[in-house]
């Protein structure tokens, strides 16, 4: 299995954070063993704890899918039989 690139990064330097080991919550935890506790990211550039930095999401006020306007030309809804055609005399 192929190692992920971590691509969290922090709020101060933008460089990218690793993880502490995870605290014991509560009495008589052992933290070698425990699976869920509480961390803190530390930043690779400062190596200070730090928040991670989490991009904002660009949004519009309008939605830009529909300010498209559609084709307002008139489209010919009923073609004429070759019976027809011939009556008119075209061909």
């Amino acid at each position: 299995m192929a190692k992920t690139k971590n691509k969290i990064k922090s709020s101060c330097c933008h460089a990218s954070v690793r993880y502490s080991d995870p605290a014991p919550d509560f009495i008589g935890d052992n933290s070698k063993t425990m699976q869920v506790g509480t961390c803190y990211c530390i930043c690779s550039k400062c190596n200070q704890p730090c928040n991670m930095y989490i991009p904002i999401r660009r949004t519009w006020i309008k939605n830009p899918k529909t300010q498209i306007q559609k084709d307002k030309r008139e489209k010919t809804k009923r073609k004429e039989t070759n019976k027809e055609i011939k009556e008119i005399g075209c061909a």
